[in-house]
């Protein structure tokens, strides 16, 4: 069982699919990416590039942000799944968004994340399974190590702004790219 299941104490109506796939072929990211745009039922998971996730605090805030506004109503996406991907990031423009941390074809490793009522927490076995028959590759543990070797921190860093002289490792990174994302258009 590979996937994790995040949930946040406000909010225990909630359970989050969290799980990692390596060795994805790009063509078979090229087809969901096309399946993504073209809004298929089958594909409503919100796919995340590792290339600018340096850490599971950076995943998490911006998953906890994203349920806060789907419970208050003040999302700015149509999508949780675009909700979350739009919270990761620092640019105020949805699509721009999507293209720095959505699904990447030029890579093979993809982070599946999927927010449901908690009730339907019994399925995510079978969604694990569901998107490993997507994918063609089984999952495996997402932890800190893993995003931190798949990073790309010349890119992370140009995103975030971040001047590499002044951080120090993994967590000075993930605190000024999770305050990069919070302070986004103030």
């Amino acid at each position: 069982m590979p996937f994790q299941t995040v949930k946040f104490p406000e909010y225990p109506q909630l359970a989050t699919f969290l799980a990692y796939y390596q060795g994805v072929e790009p063509e078979t990211l090229s087809k969901v990416k096309s399946e993504l745009i073209n809004r298929n039922e089958d594909y409503d998971y919100c796919f995340l590039s590792t290339t600018h996730i340096i850490s599971l605090e950076q995943l998490y805030s911006s998953l906890h942000s994203s349920i806060q506004n789907h419970v208050r109503g003040t999302m700015k996406a149509r999508t949780l799944n675009t909700e979350v991907i739009f919270n990761l990031s620092p640019v105020n423009k949805i699509n721009d968004a999507l293209k720095i941390f959505g699904v990447d074809d030029k890579r093979q490793d993809v982070i599946v994340v999927k927010v449901f009522r908690s009730e339907e927490q019994e399925q995510f076995q079978d969604i694990e399974q569901a998107v490993s028959k997507v994918l063609r590759v089984n999952s495996l543990n997402l932890t800190d190590d893993v995003l931190e070797s798949k990073v790309d921190l010349k890119k992370f860093r140009k995103v975030f702004k971040l001047a590499p002289e002044s951080l120090s490792g993994p967590e000075t990174y993930t605190k000024g790219a999770i305050a990069a994302s919070l302070l986004r258009g103030l």
